[in-house]
């Protein structure tokens, strides 16, 4: 019930996040824009799960549901911080505000590159949830890889670290080259999971 109540509430704010940022951020930086926040995001983000992962090798296997519980608690904390920060970012003004209609909604589904993008965003989607779920638990479990569970942090700081490095210049191509050529060389992303097929106790 709490993951249903969550991504429905991440997925309802996030289109409406991006749709207020376009409004705000100038069209010839978006690009930069967007990758600068995704680098400190993504810091951010590693210093957080790495320190969380070593919390749960450092806690024994009968007290471990309070480094849950904390680690849960501050992630909620910050979900109710992050709403009072956002109130008092503006929100541009607007003359007069559209009527919505039935037709609107299903306006897009008549456009050939809504459909498309719709298809290639939901395989590209796929690939990452279908892979996801089965990383932490292969790497961690005792009859798979069986490694301590700071591997999973130390996964996320050389894979966040690079993206933090790497990500102002996507947004360097974005704005220069456009928005589709980094979205397709992006989507190799997936053939990185196949490393997974080699990794093995002995490794």
């Amino acid at each position: 019930a709490a993951m249903i109540a969550s991504w429905a509430a991440m997925n309802l704010s996030s289109s409406g996040w991006m749709s207020w940022m376009a409004d705000l951020v100038p069209e010839e930086s978006r690009g930069s824009f967007f990758m600068r926040r995704s680098a400190v995001f993504q810091a951010v983000t590693v210093i957080w799960f790495f320190l969380a992962s070593v919390l749960l090798d450092l806690f024994a296997d009968e007290s471990r549901s309070w480094a849950y519980a904390l680690i849960f608690g501050l992630g909620a904390a910050g979900g109710v911080l992050d709403i009072l920060l956002h109130l008092a970012i503006p929100e541009p003004p607007r003359a007069a505000r559209p009527r919505f209609t039935a037709a609107d909604f299903a306006a897009p589904l008549r456009d050939r590159n809504f459909l498309r993008y719709s298809v290639s965003i939901g395989l590209a989607v796929l690939a990452f949830n279908l892979a996801g779920p089965f990383q932490a638990p292969y790497v961690t479990a005792r009859d798979a890889v069986g490694a301590p569970n700071v591997w999973l942090g130390i996964m996320t700081v050389i894979s966040v670290l690079t993206w933090v490095a790497i990500a102002p210049l996507w947004g360097f191509v974005m704005d220069r080259y456009g928005r589709k050529p980094a979205v397709l060389m992006g989507f190799l992303v997936g053939l990185t999971t196949l490393g997974y097929v080699f990794l093995t106790p002995g490794n």
